[in-house]
C-alpha cells in the first residue's frame, strides 16, 4: 500500500502544480465577473489585474518550454535542456501577458462585442486554458527526468540573479495592481463632472458648435440647443435657467437681466439630456449676453452666474428693425465646458421647443 506522500508525488507528476494553478486562477477570475458589474467590490480589480498580467503569458511560455533548464543523467552528468526554470518562466510570462492582452483587446474592438471587461476576461481565460492544455500535453510527452516541476526547493537553491529576477517581477506586479486599484477607486471622483454646452441649430435642423447667431433684429428668434451629460456617478437633478443680460463691458456689471426659460430634469449617471428652444430678444443693444445657468439640486432665489454651479453664454447684437446690421461676436463661452469642445448629440429630438416666456419644463431627453 502506497503512502500518502507517494500518491501526492504521482499526482504531481500527472499534472504540473503550476498548470493546475492556472486553471484555478481562470476559474476564480471568471467567478468574479458578475461581481464586477456592481460597485463596492475592491477585490475584483486586483484579481483581474493579476490574471491579465500573469496567467495568459505564463501558460503560453509553459506550452513553448515544457522542460526544465537542466537535468542529470543516470551517470550523474549534468544535461543542458532547452527549458526554463521558474524565475525565467515568471518573467517571460509577465512580458508575454503584457503583449498578448492588448492584441486581444484590439481584436475584440473590431467585432460587435467591443472592448469591455467581461469579454476581455473571457477571451483571455479561454486562451489561458487552451495554452495550459497544450503545455500539459507537451509536458507529459517528455521523459520524467526532463519535465519541469515547480517546487520550493529550487527557489532556495537558485542563484542570486534568479532570486533578484523573481523579486523584481513580483514588485512590478504588485505596483501594477496597486496602481490600477488606486485608479479604479479614485476614477469616479475624478469623473464627478457635468458636461454643459449650448449649440446652434442650423437651417437644416442639425446642431453645430459653431455658427452661433450673432446679430438679430428685435423680435427675431434665435434657434438654440442646450444640453448636458451627467458623469457624477449618481442620478442628479439639474435646473437650467436661461437669461438675457445687458452687461457693462467695462466693469462686467449686469445692468439688466430677464429670465426667458427654465428647465428642471433628473438625469441618470452616464446619460445625456438636451432640448431645442428659441430665444427672442426683448430689447435692443450691442453685446447682449445670453447665459445658461446650471444648478445642481437647488436653485437660489436670485439667479446669477456667480451662484451657478456652471454656466455657458454667448453674445448677440440685437438691432432695431430700422437700423442697419452691426457685426456681433457670435461666439460661445462658458465655465468648465466650452460649447465648442463637447461632443454633438446624435439626432436630437425636435420637440420640446420653448417660447420666449418664462416657464418650467422637463425638456426632451436626447437619445
Amino acid at each position: 500500500m502506497s503512502s500518502p506522500r507517494r500518491r501526492f508525488s504521482r499526482a504531481g507528476r500527472a499534472v504540473p502544480p503550476d498548470l493546475a494553478a492556472l486553471v484555478v486562477v481562470v476559474a476564480v477570475t471568471w467567478l468574479t465577473i458578475p461581481f464586477a458589474l456592481s460597485p463596492g467590490n475592491p477585490l475584483v480589480v486586483p484579481i483581474a489585474v493579476i490574471f491579465v498580467l500573469v496567467a495568459p503569458g505564463y501558460a503560453i511560455v509553459s506550452a513553448l518550454f515544457p522542460a526544465r533548464r537542466a537535468a542529470e543523467t543516470s551517470e550523474g552528468h549534468r544535461l543542458d535542456v532547452r527549458g526554463l526554470d521558474f524565475p525565467e518562466r515568471l518573467a517571460l510570462g509577465v512580458g508575454t501577458s503584457v503583449v498578448v492582452a492588448p492584441f486581444v483587446a484590439f481584436a475584440l474592438r473590431t467585432t460587435v462585442v467591443g472592448i469591455d471587461r467581461t469579454p476581455v476576461l473571457v477571451v483571455l481565460g479561454a486562451l489561458t486554458l487552451a495554452a495550459t492544455a497544450v503545455a500539459a500535453v507537451r509536458w507529459r510527452a517528455l521523459p520524467p527526468g526532463l519535465r519541469y516541476q515547480f517546487t520550493v526547493a529550487p527557489l532556495r537553491a537558485s542563484t542570486m540573479a534568479d532570486r533578484l529576477l523573481v523579486v523584481v517581477v513580483a514588485v512590478a506586479v504588485v505596483v501594477a495592481v496597486s496602481s490600477v486599484g488606486y485608479a479604479t477607486t479614485t476614477a469616479r471622483g475624478g469623473e464627478d463632472i457635468t458636461e454643459f454646452y449650448v449649440l446652434a441649430v442650423q437651417d437644416d435642423g442639425s446642431l453645430l458648435a459653431d455658427n452661433y447667431p450673432s446679430s438679430l433684429t428685435l423680435g427675431e428668434p434665435a434657434r438654440l440647443y442646450v444640453g448636458l451629460d451627467n458623469h457624477r456617478g449618481t442620478d442628479t437633478t439639474y435646473t437650467v435657467v436661461a437669461v438675457a443680460q445687458q452687461v457693462d463691458l467695462d466693469t462686467g456689471e449686469v445692468l439688466r437681466q430677464e429670465e426667458f426659460q427654465r428647465y428642471t430634469t433628473t438625469v441618470a449617471d452616464g446619460d445625456a439630456w438636451g432640448v431645442r428652444h428659441e430665444f427672442t430678444p426683448a430689447w435692443t443693444g450691442v453685446n447682449v449676453r445670453v447665459a445658461y445657468l446650471l444648478y445642481v439640486d437647488r436653485v437660489p432665489t436670485a439667479v446669477s452666474q456667480a451662484a451657478a454651479d456652471d454656466s455657458v453664454h454667448l453674445w448677440m447684437d440685437v438691432l432695431d428693425p430700422l437700423d442697419g446690421p452691426v457685426p456681433g461676436l457670435g461666439t460661445a463661452a462658458g465655465g468648465t465646458t466650452a460649447a465648442g469642445t463637447t461632443r454633438l448629440p446624435a439626432d436630437p429630438a425636435t420637440d420640446g421647443t420653448a417660447t420666449n416666456e418664462t416657464a418650467t419644463a422637463a425638456g426632451s431627453a436626447e437619445p
